[in-house]
């Protein structure tokens, strides 16, 4: 970093009672212990010449422009006019008549310039976007708890910050608390970790400052949890690691008179984590619990940890430090001094520079002004500041709560890197009587037939196929009495299968398969005839070239014709359930991308649209209202091909679903898919069409879209509302022409991680008017 950059100019991201002590749909003052903010005063602090002078200009970026009057007013009255030789001048974005833009922050960030910082007070879910758009651009991050939600986003924060050599860390200040820094001191004299109980709360009336995300995009047990159990993660550094966790939650009073928050919001939240010391192995046992739901009392938030070590205990009550107060206006209360301390000096000046609020801030500016004079290295502030790296297993333990909760409970297992054995890695759900997948986003069972892992949602209808040899043979799709002449032919994954399809559609060979097609199935529209009559040179309406060699799938639900599938395409029915539900069940399972999934879908070419017999979830999406477009049909169908493929049930419709916010990016439909003992996960399904009425598709228009549907993908999956919401998303590509699925698989091995990020691509080829013509 260039050691020209100093004072570094500094970016405050929010603008709500943290910040700036100014909450309130019409604005207030707070009525918590943070009456006048903490960022901001302990920034202006820094910016003034008795202090060195260490921050340069400051800007503030918020949603809603037409709060900053108000907010300057604010800090004005309660900061200027009370401290001396203190300035409260900032650049605020949006304009003050801008009533609401969601990515202000991004025209702020355009301001700064490699080695200034930002800080980031705003609701949990919008950490990660804001954070990783400030590391790319090489600006150093300090992040209020919890930094992110997932383990995934973290690892991901850690890569940018080495990459870009700059820091991130988390505004945890309670390790800047002497009681809390000494317990640490302490008892890490006590041998092996033996049992913690910590407890945190807010008091009810706060639920009004927290109501625009409480329970929908974040819990109690990201906001305050996450305190403690970075405490203890702190005191294990290098001795031990949690291995397991269950949560459980009480609920009632957030969601009743006279708050009413969304149905989903827990009032108290416990996570039970099993630690394991190390080396020795010896196991201990951590509660932490956190709530919203308590009373006004003698302290604004009850702050208690018990620790038991092998050879001692320590107990801190935070709440109670032995000052107590009472005032006509504030009534009977503790009060702790030690937090931020808001009282002048004798000099008229801002005092409270000792305050565990006021230094955990200061720490990070000096970190940063060391970093960018090239006085230390990132790898210099792990041992004593809350950086990236330091805090990831306190990310790992709330997002295993988190999971637990949705999973009714079920305990969730912290896996670790192989080179590193206190680096989380991975979470994991162990089902009764079957081994543990790792799963990044949700848990799924498996079940064992026959020596073979097989996922619940194949392993549903089993028949009974000869030869007896073919055992994994027996895991079918459910398959009626009477089928549609629908097809599906697998092709594969990876640049390989593109290469073949490129080499099979040029030598335009037949595909024949041993079909026998019973009823009125039109010639021509035999299962496995893609696009030709069986032994016929003739090429396909479309002019597109015939399908390469694959296995056959008849699709239930989706039209009159009848056909039943002979012992052979039975047997190849079969394979290719195994074939494609692994890649599926992988991706399932993994962190990252995986190459696309590609398939040729034929409807009859006389099929109308009053023919199809759709499921009741085709016929949810194709008569609930949608978002507009005239892409309903290619919805329609893409639920009624996945959900023949891998068994999905439909959630929510597109106008069903809500978002953080209006305008957000959105998914065209949501799915769950069980995955045994009465549990499921939920996916978001996003439709697209890949086509070119005039001219050829190009690499360039793949790419264009590839990006543009990713980009929206990934944008819908972070702003959806946790009641409604998914980890993982289906891009699922209508593509009108063979050639136009070979650009887009060739092109999506071009594109970043980032953008891939965990979207698995599903590529149907179809050359059916219905789904690219403006049908209602």
């Amino acid at each position: 970093m260039s050691a020209t950059n100093y004072p570094p100019n500094g970016l405050m991201v929010g603008t709500g009672e943290y910040t700036t002590g100014y909450v309130g749909s019409s604005g207030s003052q707070s009525q918590s212990d943070k009456k006048i903010g903490v960022v901001a005063l302990t920034l202006f602090d820094l910016q003034t010449e008795h202090r060195g002078k260490k921050v340069g200009q400051l800007k503030m970026a918020g949603t809603n422009g037409k709060r900053f009057p108000a907010i300057r007013t604010h800090l004005e009255n309660k900061i200027a006019n009370v401290y001396k030789d203190i300035s409260v001048k900032f650049e605020s974005f949006p304009a003050d008549d801008v009533e609401r833009d969601t990515e202000a922050y991004l025209a702020a960030l355009d301001t700064l310039k490699p080695g200034d910082f930002i800080t980031v007070f705003t609701p949990d879910d919008t950490h990660y976007d804001i954070a990783v758009a400030a590391l790319k651009k090489k600006v150093h991050v300090l992040l209020t708890k919890p930094p992110v939600k997932t383990l995934a986003e973290h690892h991901e924060l850690i890569r940018l910050s080495r990459e870009n050599n700059v820091l991130v860390m988390v505004e945890y200040h309670k390790r800047f608390d002497p009681a809390y820094a000494d317990a640490r001191h302490r008892v890490r004299n006590f041998g092996d970790f033996n049992f913690v109980d910590t407890y945190m709360s807010q008091p009810k009336f706060q639920l009004d400052t927290f109501r625009a995300w409480a329970g929908k995009s974040s819990d109690i047990s990201y906001y305050l949890n996450s305190h403690h159990i970075d405490i203890h993660c702190w005191i294990m550094e290098g001795r031990g690691r949690p291995v397991r966790v269950v949560a459980m939650a009480s609920n009632g009073i957030a969601t009743g008179e006279p708050y009413k928050l969304d149905p989903n919001t827990e009032d108290t939240i416990s996570l039970l984590v099993q630690w394991e010391n190390i080396p020795s192995g010896n196991l201990g046992t951590a509660t932490y619990t956190a709530s919203w739901a308590t009373p006004k009392t003698d302290v604004h938030t009850q702050q208690k940890m018990y620790y038991l070590g092998q050879k001692g205990e320590v107990s801190v009550d935070q709440a109670h430090r032995g000052y107590i107060a009472a005032s006509d206006e504030g009534g009977f209360a503790n009060v702790n001094p030690f937090y931020m301390k808001y009282s002048p000096d004798h000099l008229g000046r801002f005092n409270g520079q000792n305050g565990y609020g006021y230094q955990s801030i200061a720490a990070f500016v000096e970190a940063v002004g060391r970093l960018n004079k090239g006085e230390a290295t990132l790898d210099e502030f792990d041992g004593h500041l809350a950086t990236g790296r330091a805090t990831i297993t306190v990310t790992a333990i709330l997002e295993a709560g988190r999971r637990s909760l949705d999973d009714g409970g079920r305990a969730i297992r912290i896996k670790y890197d192989d080179d590193d054995k206190f680096l989380p890695k991975s979470l994991e759900y162990v089902c009764k009587d079957s081994p543990a997948y790792a799963l990044n986003d949700r848990m799924l069972c498996y079940h064992s037939l026959s020596g073979a892992l097989v996922p619940e949602f194949i392993h549903r209808s089993i028949t009974n196929l000869a030869p007896p040899s073919l055992q994994f043979q027996r895991i079918t799709l459910s398959l009626p009495a009477t089928h549609t002449a629908i097809m599906l032919n697998s092709i594969g994954t990876s640049r390989s299968t593109s290469n073949r399809i490129r080499s099979q559609s040029r030598s335009r060979r037949m595909h024949n398969t041993r079909s026998a097609p019973t009823g009125d199935t039109p010639p021509g529209d035999e299962p496995g005839c893609i696009g030709r009559k069986q032994g016929s040179s003739t090429s396909s309406s479309s002019g597109d070239e015939e399908s390469p060699p694959g296995k056959a799938v008849v699709l239930p639900h989706l039209g009159a014709n009848s056909y039943r599938p002979d012992y052979h395409q039975q047997q190849e029915l079969l394979l290719l359930a195994v074939e494609t539900t692994n890649v599926f069940r992988g991706w399932l399972s993994g962190s990252g991308p995986t190459s696309p999934i590609v398939n040729v879908v034929q409807l009859p070419k006389k099929i109308r649209y009053t023919d199809f017999q759709l499921s009741d979830g085709g016929h949810r999406i194709l008569t609930v209202p949608n978002a507009g477009g005239n892409s309903v049909w290619s919805e329609v169908l893409s639920f009624e091909v996945l959900t023949g493929l891998y068994g999905l049930r439909l959630q929510r419709t597109e106008m069903e679903l809500q978002y953080m916010w209006h305008g957000c990016k959105i998914t065209d439909y949501s799915v769950s898919i069980s995955c045994g003992n009465n549990t499921s996960i939920s996916l978001g399904v996003s439709v697209t069409r890949a086509m070119k009425f005039r001219g050829t598709f190009t690499r360039e228009d793949a790419e264009s879209l590839l990006v543009k549907k990713l980009g929206g993908v990934n944008s819908s999956t972070r702003h959806v509302l946790q009641s409604n919401g998914w980890n993982k998303q289906i891009l699922h590509i209508w593509a009108q022409h063979k050639y136009i699925a070979v650009e887009l698989m060739e092109a999506y091995e071009e594109l970043s991680e980032e953008i891939k990020s965990n979207t698995l691509i599903v590529i149907s080829v179809s050359d059916s008017g219905i789904i690219y013509n403006k049908a209602k």
